[in-house]
């Protein structure tokens, strides 16, 4: 997957050309696990994301654990995902990168980390 990113206040209003220039059908969503929705972001995504199929991937620690990284890769790897969209910070960043990077590897991960 090709990464393109933006940051900054209403950085989210980008999120809408992409999807509406590209042909994309399941969506990863990267997200910290409270500031999603306290950010006002899961409001926002809600109406964005309506028409797609979005697994949302949370709940891992603040500094990710392998165990982290690996049932994130095993989420992301149920479907083919289109996209990977990422809501946070640092830890949620990192967490979506190790993701997309290593579910797309032959060997076991653990072998690339």
């Amino acid at each position: 997957m090709n990464q393109i990113e933006y940051f900054g206040f209403n950085s989210i209003r980008n999120l809408k050309t992409i999807l509406d220039n590209n042909d994309y059908k399941n969506i990863f969503l990267v997200t910290g696990e409270n500031s999603y929705q306290s950010s006002g972001a899961e409001k926002a995504l809600n109406r964005l994301l309506g028409r797609y199929n979005v697994s949302r991937f949370y709940g891992f620690s603040e500094n990710p654990k392998i165990e982290d990284v690996l049932e994130g890769i095993s989420h992301f790897r149920k479907k083919e995902h289109d996209l990977i969209i990422t809501i946070g910070g640092g830890s949620v960043i990192d967490m979506a990168k190790l993701v997309n990077t290593l579910s797309h590897q032959i060997k076991n991960p653990i072998r690339y980390i």
